[in-house]
């Protein structure tokens, strides 16, 4: 793995993400058990929003604010604390449940399937980050006006 992007929130145009990747080996990201992500050694935090094109498409990630972090450091799971995007503690004090929920029905089953006039293409809302890519690839590729299949 060269490189680990993690989204923290969901959002229409902003992400976190680790910008510089560590030694292989040193890098490591554990998911403490109804508590917060914890980060060693010392992977860098930005958060990164969407660039457009001179059209106004969403064309690339631009780095808007960089976190200063240093050796290991948490962040928040839970969407409570009040040092977000790191942890201060906030999930004892709300009985944080960690577990995971997500399913584990094939992508092909949970996806709708949009018919265009040179192709299809299919798409897992539940599994979209909304970063709106997708809406200029489908510009692109001429499928805009595409018919969802029933």
């Amino acid at each position: 793995m060269d490189s680990i992007n993690t989204t923290l929130w969901k959002a229409t145009s902003r992400k976190f993400m680790p910008t510089k990747t560590p030694p292989t080996g040193s890098r490591k990201i554990v998911i403490s058990k109804d508590g917060p992500y914890i980060v060693s050694a010392g992977i860098p935090l930005t958060i990164e929003i969407i660039e457009p094109n001179a059209e106004g498409l969403s064309w690339n990630w631009k780095t808007a604010k960089s976190f200063k972090t240093s050796g290991e450091y948490k962040l928040c799971r839970c969407g409570q604390s009040k040092n977000k995007p790191f942890c201060d503690g906030s999930h004892t004090d709300v009985s944080f449940d960690g577990r995971e929920a997500a399913t584990r029905q094939p992508y092909a089953r949970q996806a709708d399937v949009f018919d265009g006039p040179t192709m299809s293409l299919s798409d897992a809302e539940d599994l979209c980050a909304f970063a709106r890519f997708l809406r200029s690839r489908r510009q692109d590729l001429g499928i805009d006006g595409a018919v969802r299949r029933s």
